[in-house]
């Protein structure tokens, strides 16, 4: 600012490098793991909520946000639709990060398991995935902010609940060892990776994360893994045969 306003002749940081911050390793949990995840989960409700972080890649806080009014999860275009939505007297806010709104195609199974959901929901409770009981304290705490004048300080996490610590209590009984770094937030990851193992172009996982840049998908949310290393060695293997084929052929 300085400098573009010539109060400096030259910017005095232009030669201080700026480190990169390391991306910690993080457990991507394959399909069987999911599974396994899914089967010692008791709670119908917690095995909906893990699947649609891991088939539609959404955060814990867009997750919870979701609405049965049906706009968030679009049952005839299987799709889950995401849009900033102001704090009502009854319901908090939503906001979504980097404020870019976004719709998600859902896998058949995916939107199988929430018409089920559904059809178990209670009229009262307008969330997908809070309890009865959660939705209760959620409507105590949006009351108190409203109260206290501070309903800009509500955040998408003062929906959650214990969720970590459940989540990590799963893990433990599905048989799930790793000394990665090991969140629910994995499960976002690995939708990304899953779709990244498959050859989906990096600007389509982009879009569907809802990331700012591509380099935010490249960074944090994508791994080499041993199939795409040995499919990277297999195009060099079907190259050089293909080669030497051409090469050694009779004239």
């Amino acid at each position: 600012m300085g400098v573009e306003f010539e109060y400096l002749k030259r910017n005095p940081f232009s030669r201080i490098k700026l480190s990169t911050p390391a991306s910690q390793d993080w457990h991507f949990f394959n399909k069987d793991e999911f599974e396994s995840i899914l089967k010692h989960t008791p709670d119908f409700r917690l095995q909906c909520l893990y699947a649609v972080m891991y088939g539609t890649g959404l955060r814990i806080g867009e997750a919870l946000s979701l609405l049965w009014n049906g706009k968030d999860i679009d049952f005839e275009h299987n799709r889950i639709n995401l849009k900033n939505r102001a704090g009502t007297t009854t319901l908090p806010p939503f906001s979504i990060k980097d404020h870019q709104n976004r719709s998600i195609p859902m896998p058949d199974w995916l939107t199988a398991m929430l018409v089920k959901l559904q059809n178990m929901a209670t009229p009262q409770n307008p969330f997908v995935f809070l309890s009865d009981s959660r939705w209760r304290a959620v409507q105590k705490k949006w009351t108190h902010y409203r109260a206290e004048k501070k309903t800009n300080q509500w955040q998408n996490r003062d929906m959650c609940n214990n969720l970590l610590r459940n989540f990590k209590g799963h893990c433990r009984k599905a048989g799930i060892k790793t000394d990665e770094k090991f969140t629910i937030h994995c499960l976002r990851k690995s939708y990304a990776q899953n779709l990244a193992n498959h050859n989906i172009p990096i600007a389509t996982l982009k879009n569907l994360m809802g990331h700012s840049s591509i380099r935010c998908t490249e960074t944090y949310y994508l791994k080499a893994s041993t199939p795409n290393e040995q499919a990277a060695v297999n195009v060099l293997n079907t190259l050089f045969i293909t080669s030497k084929t051409t090469q050694d052929a009779p004239e």
